[in-house]
């Protein structure tokens, strides 16, 4: 067998198929910086924030239900941008797995599969590092941390940056390399607390495959004090499933505070702990723990049709995850009301559920990054003394489109929307993250990059009239069934429900039956969305009817809002207009003339995929390395070519 100087061991036909770089990616190319090159002489730190599946028309339709059509989301405010493309070797649509390895590694993946491997079979790093940017960066002693608002080692997003499995699916699998390190760079052992260094913090859902199969459920809440390892604390609330099932036997949250981590798995749990974290700033600045909070079975949000939600889950007997009058209300509500955030249970359970007594209104995407960011920053100033690597991504903005849930998908942007505020607060030293008075340490630099892997859905907005009465929240009757033959112009705008098309229109395009479905505020069927007031508001003009003789009658009149619905192309992802955006430390090579190495084309022209790796790795580690863009990967048995130590 074959075996690298860290101690990896590979058998012989793992050596033979392991995939490695041409030599011209291992080469040290400060020479060759020819824009800014503050990477080249300073390092930084690196948030990567992941909203997935949001293309240009998630943010266009987000903007226009949280802020106005004129209004300026935290994502407008991220200075630099640069189009992203997003096909894998195989396929002009990405996928998350294979997104995400190439965000880790820098190379094309095949799509199916590929989950920090190509095709099961292992990758070296475009810097030639045999793993991901996260794992190089950890052996080199930067903090790393992961937060997901989905399963945190299984979602891709997050997941592909610290595991190699042959399929996304190996969840158990997924849990146990993320605390113990990936095959070959555990020692040999089964004991968590040898092999690769540990992220420092990590986020999300996904209790369950961390503990084994047939463990209790937890009967009072665990605390700080009493964490209560020897049970379980969150199943699905939309279909009481989630139950842990590590057929193994072991129990890797009991193995974790063996290996110095605090393990949180609730509400009050995140937020006695981010207290001290705040108020230790005071007393002691090197307070920075080693934190594991999981908070649901899986996904934290439920990813299910609007219908679905409204009528299952909640109990065994049914009921549904609809909100009661009184409870308390998400961030969302408790700013825009809740008429706007809807009546569902879309994240964590329901209040008072009996089977999930304690996993009532979890901790948002931004608040777990901002609890990140808090730690890693400390550790980056007062015990490494290097800078970190933050990968954060919001799973909901892309499961709640690939259910066609308009209400879910709205609010999953809004808290992607949030998490970029707090990522651009801590970059421009603004509350809660200013300078450290009782500290002279100063902050690394940062990079905040933010970019999708695909376009969740093809979600897209339709502009609604609102008809006659003064109710926007009263649907108009359905059942519309449009004549294609007819003159567009006479056509109705359609309601929120189920428009059947008819006949050929003029190019003959559309024959037969076409089914439309609109979403609501509640699905199909229901109210539409009101946006935030534009600019003419209070100017709009009284409706005069069109070219036909027309009255649309409805909105158009002053003082009165603009209302919409959310109609789908697709369940699955699709290749649309995703845009890179950053601001912060090598930001401006995004929108530079001149490119990121010499002789390939600037990103304003191409950006791609791999190049979220490139723009890491320049800021981490000061390096430029060259597009794997059209780079022959090969097979490589000789183990003399595999990289060396880089501790």
């Amino acid at each position: 067998m074959a075996k690298t100087r860290r101690g990896r061991v590979l058998t012989a036909a793992a050596t033979a198929a392991a995939l490695f770089l041409s030599g011209a990616a291992l080469a040290d190319n400060d020479d060759d910086d020819d824009d800014d090159d503050r990477g080249g002489r300073n390092i930084g730190n690196v948030i990567f924030l992941h909203p997935d599946g949001t293309a240009l028309n998630h943010w266009h339709a987000g903007r226009m239900y949280w802020e106005g059509p004129d209004g300026i989301l935290q994502w407008d405010k991220l200075r630099e941008m640069a189009i992203y493309r997003g096909h894998m070797s195989d396929n002009l649509t990405g996928t998350s797995n294979g997104g995400a390895t190439a965000h880790a590694f820098g190379v094309k993946v095949q799509g199916p599969g590929s989950y920090g491997t190509d095709r099961g079979l292992p990758i070296f790093a475009l810097s030639g590092y045999p793993g991901s940017i996260l794992r190089e960066a950890a052996n080199k002693g930067y903090p790393t941390g992961l937060v997901n608002d989905g399963d945190v080692n299984g979602e891709p997003g997050t997941g592909a940056f610290a595991v190699e499995t042959i399929s996304r699916g190996d969840n158990t699998e997924a849990a146990l390399q993320l605390l113990g390190g990936r095959p070959g760079f555990d020692n040999g052992t089964d004991d968590i607390r040898d092999g690769e260094p540990d992220p420092v913090v990590v986020l999300g859902g996904g209790e369950r495959f961390f503990l084994p199969e047939g463990i209790p459920q937890c009967t009072t809440a665990p605390s700080l004090a009493d964490p209560q390892l020897d049970c379980f604390v969150h199943q699905r609330p939309e279909d009481f499933g989630g139950l842990p099932n590590r057929s193994d036997g072991r129990n890797l949250l009991e193995e974790a505070v063996a290996d110095g981590w605090i393990v949180i798995r609730t509400r009050a749990e995140f937020d006695e702990l981010f207290a001290r974290i705040h108020n230790a700033s005071r007393r002691s600045p090197y307070f920075a723990p080693k934190v594991l909070g999981l908070f649901a079975a899986d996904d934290i949000f439920n990813d299910e049709e609007e219908e679905k939600l409204a009528t299952d889950g909640a109990t065994p007997t049914g009921g549904g995850l609809v909100r009661d009058p009184g409870d308390p209300l998400p961030p969302e509500g408790e700013e825009f009301g809740a008429e706007k955030i809807g009546p569902l249970v879309l994240w964590g359970a329901k209040l008072n559920d009996p089977n999930n007594p304690f996993s009532f209104n979890p901790p948002t995407v931004a608040e777990m990054g901002e609890m990140a960011i808090k730690i890693l920053d400390r550790r980056s100033r007062y015990v490494e003394r290097k800078p970190f690597f933050l990968v954060a991504e919001v799973e909901s903005t892309d499961n709640f489109p690939n259910q066609n849930n308009g209400i879910g998908a709205l609010r999953g942007l809004k808290r992607s929307d949030d998490l970029i505020g707090v990522a651009r607060a801590f970059e421009q030293h603004r509350w809660p993250f200013g300078q450290d008075r009782y500290s002279r340490r100063k902050r690394f630099d940062t990079l905040v990059i933010t970019a999708a892997d695909s376009d969740g859905s093809g979600m897209q907005v339709m502009g609604l009239q609102a008809g006659d009465n003064n109710d926007f929240f009263n649907p108009l009757d359905c059942g519309i069934t449009i004549d294609a033959n007819s003159d567009p112009g006479s056509i109705p705008l359609p309601a929120l429900c189920t428009v059947s098309v008819t006949g050929l229109n003029s190019t003959g395009l559309s024959g037969g039956t076409q089914v439309i479905e609109i979403d609501g505020i509640a699905g199909r069927l229901s109210p539409p969305f009101v946006a935030e007031p534009d600019a003419q508001l209070d100017f709009r003009p009284f409706p005069r009817g069109n070219a036909y003789g027309d009255d649309f009658g409805g909105i158009s009149e002053p003082g009165r809002p603009l209302v919409f619905g959310i109609a789908w192309n697709a369940i699955p992802d699709m290749a649309g207009g995703v845009v890179t955006r950053a601001q912060g430390m090598n930001a401006r090579l995004l929108s530079s003339r001149r490119p990121f190495r010499r002789g390939e084309p600037p990103f304003y022209q191409r950006f791609d995929n791999t190049d979220i790796y490139r723009m890491a790795y320049l800021t981490l580690f000061g390096k430029r390395l060259p597009s794997s863009v059209g780079m022959e990967r090969e097979l490589d048995p000789d183990p003399d070519r595999l990289p060396p130590p880089l501790n």
